[in-house]
Parts: structure tokens; C-alpha cells; sequence
């Protein structure tokens, strides 16, 4: 679930330049153009948003996703290879070959006989995180802060859907880049939602001080080593919890926001 991985990512290869729009990615052997103005004007986000979703979809929707944490145990008992949730990531479940070094990161041992089915959870949970998120906002006033933290919350379920279509072993950068960079813009989508709402404001800005405290542990297994998949698990549940919460506060339409 792209696991902590951008950080050694980029500092492997060759660095990253951002210029008029532009991200430049120097790799080994090449240089990838991101054209952040392309990228965006290419998916109508707004449509997406106009989309109605119905309370019953949007509160079993953030029901599903937090299936993850109910559905995951099962393929950690069934790892051949050593794994500890405390320290492994939850990407390593979803690792397709067997071995030490299945990819760049991973000094040790992963073996997952049931990868394939935890990469289709993955993508299911991006799918139902996804429209968790466009529910919730739907029941905002519709303005650009609403607009923007969407596309915000929206990198990080983005970022899950990435990691079960490509594993970490098949390529690590595309496997890991949209949920780290979603584990941040997160944040400032919980900012922006939290200036909308009136009804779970302050539950919305209690989780985002939880999550800010989380991330400068994750930036600190840069330093010192820490329980990263323990850390990782913590981010993504309260992530869950909180919009399963909000889901049910906001059930009535009723002072949802200012």
C-alpha cells in the first residue's frame, strides 16, 4: 500500500527537479516528465464530485474499507516467510515473488502465497475509500476549498488502487509515489474540510493532529528505526475510523457545514 518507500525511492535514483508545472524524475537510465497541469486538467474531478452517491452507499462504502483491517489478518498468518506487522510493510503482502531483496528495500525474507488476492484488496479498498471521500464531500458546501481538499483526500485512496495494480517488486517508484505524496496532501485535505464543516470540525481536526504526530514519525525512520509497519497501519486506520465517523455524523444532512 505503497509503504514508506519514496523517501529511499528518490534518493537511490538520480534526485528530481520541479519546474514550470513540470516534475523531472532522474532515474538510472532515463528521465520521466510529469506535467502536473496535464495530469490534472485530464481527469474531471469535478464530474467525479457531481457524481451523487447515496447515504447508504457512502456510509457501507467507509464500512468496506474498514474491512481492510479485518480481512489482512489472514494473509499475515498465511505468509510463509517471517512477518511482523510491527515492522514489515503492508505492501510486503502483496509481493509477488518469494526470497531477501524482492525489492530494492526489503532486506529480508517475503514470501505471500496469496499476493494476488491482497493486491485485489488493495485496489477494492482504493475503490471504496474513493467513494467514501466523494460522499463525504458531497455533503460540504460546493466551493473550490471543497474541490481542492477532494482531489487531496483523493490521492491517497488514488495511491492504494497504484499499489495493488503494481506491486512493489514489478516497480517500486509507481508502486509507492501516490500514497506517499497522498499521505501528505491528506493532511491538507482534513484542513480544508474541517474549515467546511460545522457538525465533526473539531473530530475532523482532532484526527489531523493525530495524523500530523504520525507523518513526523514516518519522516523520522529516515533518522532512526522505528516500528515502520506498526506506524503505517496506525495512519491508514485513523484515516478509516475518521470517515466512517464523519459519514455517520453527517447521516442527516443537517449542519453538515457553515
Amino acid at each position: 500500500m505503497g509503504s514508506l518507500f519514496l523517501y529511499e525511492n528518490i534518493k537511490r535514483n538520480k534526485g528530481y527537479k520541479y519546474r514550470n508545472n513540470t516534475i523531472e524524475i532522474f532515474l538510472d537510465r532515463e528521465t520521466l516528465s510529469l506535467d502536473i497541469t496535464a495530469l490534472l486538467s485530464g481527469i474531471n474531478i469535478e464530474g467525479v464530485i457531481e457524481m451523487k452517491i447515496s447515504k447508504k452507499v457512502g456510509i457501507t462504502s467507509w464500512i468496506l474499507t474498514c474491512m481492510y483491517f479485518v480481512l489482512e489478518p489472514f494473509f499475515v498468518m498465511s505468509s510463509i516467510a517471517p512477518y511482523n506487522v510491527m515492522d514489515h510493510a503492508m505492501s510486503d503482502l502483496g509481493v509477488t515473488s518469494c526470497g531477501e531483496y524482492t525489492y530494492s528495500l526489503a532486506a529480508y525474507d517475503i514470501c505471500s502465497p496469496h499476493h494476488f488476492w491482497m493486491n485485489v484488496l488493495f485496489i477494492v479498498n482504493g475503490i471504496t475509500f474513493s467513494i467514501g471521500i466523494v460522499y463525504l464531500s458531497q455533503q460540504l458546501e460546493r466551493n473550490r476549498k471543497n474541490l481542492i481538499g477532494t482531489i487531496c483526500l483523493l490521492l491517497l485512496a488514488i495511491g492504494n488502487i497504484f499499489s495493488g495494480f503494481i506491486p512493489a517488486d514489478v516497480n517500486l517508484f509507481w508502486h509507492s509515489i501516490f500514497a506517499q505524496l497522498g499521505m501528505v496532501t491528506f493532511l491538507i485535505g482534513l484542513w480544508l474540510f474541517g474549515k467546511l464543516l460545522v457538525r465533526g470540525k473539531w473530530w475532523t481536526y482532532g484526527i489531523l493532529v493525530s495524523l500530523v504526530v504520525l507523518v513526523i514519525f514516518i519522516l523520522l525512520l529516515i533518522f532512526i528505526p522505528l516500528p515502520a509497519g506498526l506506524l503505517q497501519r496506525m495512519f491508514y486506520a485513523i484515516t478509516f475510523l475518521w470517515g466512517t465517523v464523519l459519514a455517520i455524523i453527517l447521516s442527516d444532512h443537517k449542519g453538515a457545514y457553515r
